[in-house]
């Protein structure tokens, strides 16, 4: 999913580490040292590197500018040969069937097969065209929040190590600490005592109590019965379709999930950009990112609420209250 365009999917990261003095210059330069490079001509299997979040087979041009303000935009990308493991066991096979017809002998010994096996791996990989995987990065160099734009543990895996490798410092993921309970406890706040940002879980809610998931849909302001059944009886919610609005903004519609903090199916408040050219993008940039940001500051603000709640002594008793006001009191298991 991309930055710059649609609804998007990200989670947060934080830089830990220092740079060097004149940070701008030097992580534009190490973006550029550490461009992908193309493997369609080769027989290569992986490469990865960085691009240009505007075009994907920009690695390195003159109109290439990874820093935009305090910004470093950039896109990881991924080309990567891989094939099937039915695919490479039918033509390995196919090949042993041949061998066998053609020397008029009942079996192969296990030094030919391996030996077949890694040949017809080589020929199939030598066909294959590689697959991208294009992931959106915008990193705020005066605060050193990262957002990258996937859900996907592999895909973060491998950006942390790309990170460290081009800039010499390592990104760890955002840490929300006791953060379980979070969307039950903004359920039940934003349902009985407001909260500071108009609060609206729409749409769906999915409850769990470690084993069994319950997933219930509705509309606007439904209590969703089964969800409440499963919150009074215990179960917390792990995931909800939120319409958020900040003090004062526009509003956001999203997927959010806990403890993970995943950001799904983000759709941003619409944003007019005019100029044209490289000030358009630039603009577009500043507008996406800066919304993302406020997204995240007025989650981050209810969480804020959530902890100085859970913190305290009275915790328990208002997880009784949340209970009893899903209808805990009056079901049985």
């Amino acid at each position: 999913m991309s930055l710059l365009k649609g609804a998007v999917s990200f989670v947060e990261f934080e830089v830990a580490g220092d740079l060097p003095e004149s940070p701008l210059g030097f992580i534009g330069d190490r973006i550029r040292a550490m461009g992908f490079r193309d493997i369609d001509d080769t027989f290569d299997e992986y490469s990865i590197g960085w691009v240009s979040i505007l075009n994907m087979f920009d690695h390195g041009s003159s109109n290439y500018h990874p820093i935009v303000g305090d910004y470093a935009v950039a896109s990881m990308r991924i080309d990567q040969r891989s094939i099937p493991g039915a695919v490479l066991r039918k033509f390995v096979e196919k090949e042993e069937q041949r061998i066998k017809a053609e020397k008029q002998i009942p079996k192969i010994s296990r030094v030919q097969r391996v030996e077949i096996k890694e040949r017809i791996r080589t020929e199939l990989v030598r066909k294959a065209k590689p697959a991208p995987l294009v992931v959106d990065m915008a990193w705020n160099l005066s605060t050193g929040h990262v957002f990258l734009f996937s859900t996907n543990k592999s895909a973060q895996a491998v950006f942390e190590d790309l990170f460290k490798e081009t800039f010499g410092v390592s990104v760890q993921r955002k840490e929300y600490p006791e953060a379980d309970e979070f969307l039950t406890w903004l359920w039940w706040q934003s349902m009985t005592e407001g909260t500071v940002d108009d609060v609206n879980m729409v749409r769906k809610v999915l409850v769990s109590d470690g084993t069994r998931k319950v997933s219930c849909a509705g509309g606007i302001d439904v209590h969703f019965p089964e969800a409440l059944v499963g919150v009074g009886i215990g179960k917390i919610v792990n995931t909800a379709t939120i319409d958020l609005t900040p003090v004062g903004g526009d509003r956001f519609s999203l997927s959010l999930s806990v403890p993970s903090f995943e950001y799904r199916s983000v759709k941003l408040p619409k944003i007019g950009i005019t100029g044209d050219g490289a000030s358009e993008e630039d603009g577009l940039i500043y507008e996406r990112i800066y919304l993302f940001e406020s997204l995240t500051s007025s989650i981050n603000g209810l969480f804020a609420g959530y902890i100085e709640v859970r913190e305290s002594p009275e915790w328990d008793g208002k997880m009784a209250i949340i209970r009893e006001w899903a209808g805990g009191d009056e079901v049985t298991e």
